[in-house]
């Protein structure tokens, strides 16, 4: 079951910046200490961001959190 459509949006922007970086969904969750299982759950829109997460992404993404939260801004 999918939550808000906004956490969709910010987990599709997760996930194409982690692919882009070449980056593994385990290695983002050993950055941000999270499981593997919460990035899947999260860049599939199926589990809330906490704003201490996306602040986490965003570090270990190397980008503005403003980043993450580009489609939901627009």
């Amino acid at each position: 079951r999918k939550v808000e459509p906004c956490y969709a949006f910010v987990g599709a922007e997760v996930r194409a910046l982690r692919q882009s970086r070449q980056m593994t969904q385990q290695a983002l969750a050993d950055q941000c200490r999270v499981t593997r299982a919460s990035v899947v759950n999260f860049e599939a829109g199926r589990q809330r961001v906490p704003l201490h997460t996306l602040l986490l992404f965003a570090q270990a993404l190397e980008v503005p959190p403003r980043a993450l939260l580009r489609s939901v801004l627009a």
